[in-house]
């Protein structure tokens, strides 16, 4: 069940309203006045031309009713409120989307940092993500506390930051580039039953799109299918799925709150080379040396002449690859790949994945559009775990297809050259440092050997 705070009244009622830590995290707002101040008029902050409020005003949100106040420095008097006020006003009727958000934002993880539900740890500390959901040209700021609530979702207004609830579970939230919904999943082990609930943001209000849902029987086999919380066939259920889904990016978990990140993801440095060295230090500097995460590689698959980071997570099968962009800012792009590794399609120009488990094959093909995975095809069959194969199943983006389609989909894929992304550098301090000048070994061209 999606999990939401109340911000201006929710348009739908199946959500359940969650109010704790309301007094908490207001207790810790004030608190973090002090800290923030102190932090941000520490020296100015210019390196590498990083432009951080020289003293920014902190807002402090009303959950009730949705409305924002903002709480200025003790340093200015009621005169200077009152001017600044003003100008904002003015700004805001006539200006285009500016660049304010990125200062509205710092403030807001700076008081995070400075709370108590602050975890600080590289593993399963608190981390965030950003996002523009809504398409009106300023993200969105997703911030997950720790690995078991939902994400607390922010946006701006008015030059003021608003919250949009609280959403999803385990510290994250499915997001789907293609059609602009987020997916919040909830299982109710009591009736084994999987609940999709997709969210879509308009007027600053998630608002809910359509829910579907799966329920298995004891042998853990589907036997019943929803649409909108109502029994429905199961190609009602696949034309559900065929409209609303797509390829799925997790946000909430793809940057630590910690100063560096922080201002990497917001502010970025003055170039590439030195906004990607700056993060792979970061991981060497955190990393625990028993830990086998040692590699990463640079590739450009999207033409731009800047490269993408690709960093190998490890080396075991679910180890995917953290995959980074720039645009004068470091941009989150997803994770794919498996054995820390990601294959890249040089006909195609798409990036590949997929595995075989228990029988089933399933895989996709990704583009980067937007600084975002988008998936552009993928195919499932179940013909390795079912004997008859009258029961076989070909699924062709979500469709069923016969045989012979689906082969020859799947070929229109196949590739004589690829690159294996991830692994083309051991990843150590004189690496990271390197990088900063532009040195790093290439990712090597690859022909299959079966075709």
């Amino acid at each position: 069940m999606v999990k939401i705070k109340p911000t201006e009244g929710i348009p739908f009622g199946r959500l359940i309203v969650k109010k704790e830590k309301l007094m908490k995290k207001t207790i810790c707002m004030l608190a973090a006045l002090a800290m923030i101040s102190c932090t941000v008029s520490c020296g100015n902050n210019d390196e590498e031309g990083i432009q951080k409020p020289e003293n920014p005003s902190v807002s402090n949100t009303d959950y009730s009713e949705g409305n924002t106040e903002t709480v200025q420095s003790t340093e200015n008097t009621s005169e200077e409120v009152t001017a600044e006020n003003e100008t904002k006003e003015h700004q805001t009727e006539t200006a285009p989307i500016s660049e304010n958000w990125k200062d509205i934002y710092y403030n807001k993880l700076m008081e995070v940092i400075a709370s108590s539900d602050y975890v600080q740890s590289w593993y399963s500390g608190t981390e965030f993500s950003l996002e523009d959901i809504d398409a009106d040209g300023t993200p969105e700021l997703f911030i997950a506390y720790n690995n078991i609530d939902g994400v607390d979702v922010y946006t701006c207004d008015n030059n003021n930051i608003r919250s949009l609830g609280e959403i999803g579970n385990y510290g994250e939230i499915s997001y789907i580039p293609e059609k602009k919904l987020l997916v919040s999943t909830d299982y109710d082990p009591m009736v084994r039953i999987t609940t999709d609930s997709y969210l879509g943001l308009n007027n600053r209000k998630f608002s809910t799109v359509i829910t579907t849902g799966v329920e298995y029987n004891e042998l853990g086999e589907l036997f019943n299918w929803y649409v909108n919380d109502e029994y429905a066939e199961k190609d009602e259920y696949e034309k559900a799925i065929e409209m609303y889904d797509g390829g799925r990016t997790q946000l909430g978990h793809e940057f630590r709150v910690n100063i560096t990140e922080i201002e990497l993801a917001l502010y970025g440095r003055s170039s590439w080379q030195k906004t990607y060295s700056e993060y792979l230090k970061e991981i060497v500097q955190n990393r625990s040396e028993e830990e086998s995460y040692p590699h990463f590689s640079l590739y450009d698959i999207t033409g731009d002449g800047t490269p993408e980071l690709f960093v190998s997570e490890g080396t075991y099968h679910a180890a995917g690859v953290d995959v980074f962009s720039f645009d004068g800012r470091l941009r989150s792009i997803g994770i794919l790949g498996s054995y820390g590794s990601a294959s890249y399609s040089v006909e195609s120009k798409t990036i590949s994945t997929g595995d075989i488990h228990m029988g089933y094959e399933y895989g996709a093909e990704f583009e980067i559009q937007n600084y975002r995975f988008v998936r552009v095809f993928s195919y499932y069959c179940n013909c390795g775990a079912v004997q008859d194969k009258s029961e076989y199943e070909f699924k062709i983006n979500n469709k069923p297809v016969t045989e012979s389609q689906y082969d020859s989909a799947i070929e229109q894929y196949r590739t004589d050259r690829y690159v294996l992304l991830g692994n083309d550098n051991t990843l150590d301090s004189g690496s990271a440092e390197d990088v900063a000048e532009g040195k790093y070994s290439e990712s090597e061209i690859r022909k299959n050997i079966v075709q």
